[in-house]
């Protein structure tokens, strides 16, 4: 119990995720991301429309795709170019440039535990900016499909646009919950989930080295954060942790080895002796971090979960300033929880839906849907088209309940 006291108390003290210095012509910047936002994720639905199952697409500039030697021949270079699944060693997305006209987008859509019966039904993969995700499935597993395992890195550093993070965001279909392996981690999602790495201070990590006697080197921490619905980590075990809609969890991962299939050792997998940290709430301000992709339309739109009794700061070009970790001793609690502390400010935004479908979109033009920031004064904006009443998804006509899919 004094490990685990030690453990949350450390990570309490430390982490803080820095978000982009503006200089000059922050305010622009700041202004224009729910524009740019908006239209990339739009692009991405025209681009990615129809996805099939076990496919990647090529949503926006720019994707670099690594194929299996015996597949080299194969081309990922352009929006809109898509590949199986089966044949991708590695996918990598491109940091956010707004005035290159840059934001690496790739889609996937992931079979992960589903059965072939449900064919309609699929786990959307959503890889945003600064990002990068291996296979760990090799062509001659049967026990997984491709994607359903894999590492994932994602850098710490921050965007232009806040409220748009470098992450992989992965949604299963409604109503059912999948199994997937994230850097060696089991993680059960019945909804919408966010994965990201934060890198700990050197303080922090050789106080956890030492506190829990680990041989190998904790080099990052794997985020897990709920959006909508909930996760389960280490499902169907004693240790099996519930994380619910607007909470997240921590797990320590160590050096980087070859695990996956791109054949370099760049693969972060969690620590056997490190476990995950008691869940935390997380406040408005945290979840901000989400707010341009707010109703972004997957399987479904993402609905992040706010409290309503918080107002958001009208702040046009927030800065994140670093702040020094200040130890603090364990407490006597049985299970705390720590505070994982960002400086985001909710952008007041308009954001749109974009058309993240599955289905070609009914016309080649943007159909964006105004959704305010959850505050009680609907925010608009004047950069965009008016919306229009054409749905930009329609939905499979299988509803299931809430089975649980196991392999």
């Amino acid at each position: 119990m004094r490990r685990a006291s030690l453990f949350i108390a450390a990570v309490c003290a430390f982490l803080l995720l820095s978000a982009a210095h503006f200089q000059g012509s922050a305010a622009q910047v700041a202004e224009s991301c729910p524009a740019f936002v908006a239209n990339a994720l739009n692009t991405v639905g025209n681009n990615c429309g129809g996805l099939e199952r076990n496919n990647a697409c090529y949503g926006y500039n720019t994707v670099e795709a690594e194929f299996l030697a015996a597949l080299s021949e194969l081309r990922f270079q352009h929006p809109a170019d898509r590949a199986d699944l089966a044949s991708l060693a590695r996918i990598t997305t491109s940091p956010m440039q707004t005035p290159l006209n840059e934001w690496g987008i790739a889609l996937m859509s992931v079979q992960a535990n589903l059965p072939d019966a449900l064919p309609g039904q699929n786990v959307v993969f959503m890889l945003l900016g600064d990002s990068e995700i291996e296979n760990a499935v090799a062509p001659d597993d049967t026990e997984h499909t491709p994607m359903q395992a894999f590492y994932f890195r994602t850098s710490a550093a921050g965007t232009e646009c806040l409220g748009a993070p470098d992450s992989l965001i992965v949604q299963g279909p409604r109503g059912l919950k999948v199994d997937i392996t994230a850097n060696g981690a089991d993680i059960r999602i019945g909804s919408t989930i966010a994965l990201r790495s934060v890198t700990p201070t050197d303080e922090i990590k050789a106080r956890l080295q030492d506190e829990f006697a680990l041989e190998d080197e904790i080099v990052s921490l794997m985020e897990v954060t709920t959006l909508d619905g909930e996760a389960i980590l280490n499902p169907d075990t004693p240790q099996e942790q519930h994380v619910p809609a607007g909470s997240r969890a921590y797990r320590c991962l160590t050096t980087p080895d070859d695990l996956g299939m791109d054949g370099a050792a760049n693969d972060n997998t969690v620590l056997e002796g490190c476990p995950w940290t008691a869940i935390e709430e997380m406040e408005n301000s945290e979840i901000a971090a989400f707010d341009l992709l707010e109703d972004t339309l997957l399987n479904y739109p993402i609905e992040l979960p706010y409290e309503f009794d918080a107002t958001p700061t009208e702040t046009v070009a927030p800065e994140a300033t670093p702040v020094s970790p200040t130890w603090q001793p364990p407490t006597e609690t049985p299970t705390p929880t720590f505070t994982f502390t960002t400086t985001f400010t909710p952008l007041p935004t308009s954001t749109l839906t974009p058309s993240h479908t599955f289905t070609p979109l009914p016309t080649d033009t943007l159909m964006p849907s105004h959704t305010p920031l959850p505050t009680n004064t609907p925010l608009p904006t004047e950069t965009l088209p008016p919306p229009t009443e054409t749905p930009l998804y329609s939905p499979e006509t299988i509803e299931p309940t809430e089975p649980t899919i196991r392999h």
